[in-house]
């Protein structure tokens, strides 16, 4: 549906889609954001945790906690999640007029104590448990850090739970 702003009036279109002219159209005055964790964590030189396996980390643990989704499931749709990032989504983040890394230093500390069991408990049968087996070895390098100091308006709290955000 077309829409169409009087004086002074702003619209926010939030979602993976909304760089894409095909979606959402395209507005010379409109200011894009790409906002997604990407950073790898790396050690020295040494890659210690990837960009992508912080974002399977954050969905898998949404997904168990508040979309009653095994982590088994989560690791099914993964593969066509990455296909839809890189059809639908990449050839249209650089049109984004500020790119923002939401990644958290801690983060990977703070979401061992909730991704490490889940990802343990993957039966071994799981046709992605190489995968499952890289993360959770990834994991060793981090020191688990207490949710309970995860301030309670943190990105984190999405995915976590304990936030102060409240979604009707």
């Amino acid at each position: 549906t077309p829409l169409r702003l009087k004086k002074n009036e702003i619209a926010i279109f939030e979602g993976i889609h909304a760089l894409n002219d095909d979606c959402a159209g395209r507005n010379p005055a409109a200011t894009c954001l790409y906002i997604s964790a990407r950073s790898d964590v790396l050690e020295g030189e040494d890659l210690r945790f990837k960009g992508t396996w912080m974002r399977l980390t954050r969905r898998a643990v949404r997904d168990y906690n508040f979309r009653g989704t095994g982590v088994g499931e989560t690791m099914d749709m993964w593969a066509n999640v990455r296909r839809g990032e890189k059809l639908y989504i990449s050839p249209y983040k650089n049109r984004a007029d500020i790119i923002f890394d939401s990644s958290l230093p801690y983060e990977v500390s703070v979401m061992k104590n909730y991704a490490l069991p889940l990802l343990q408990a993957v039966p071994e049968e799981n046709v992605r448990r190489a995968e499952l087996l890289e993360l959770i070895e990834a994991f060793q390098y981090f020191e688990p850090i207490d949710p309970e100091l995860v301030d309670k308006d943190s990105l984190l709290r999405e995915f976590i739970g304990g936030g102060s955000y409240h979604y009707s």
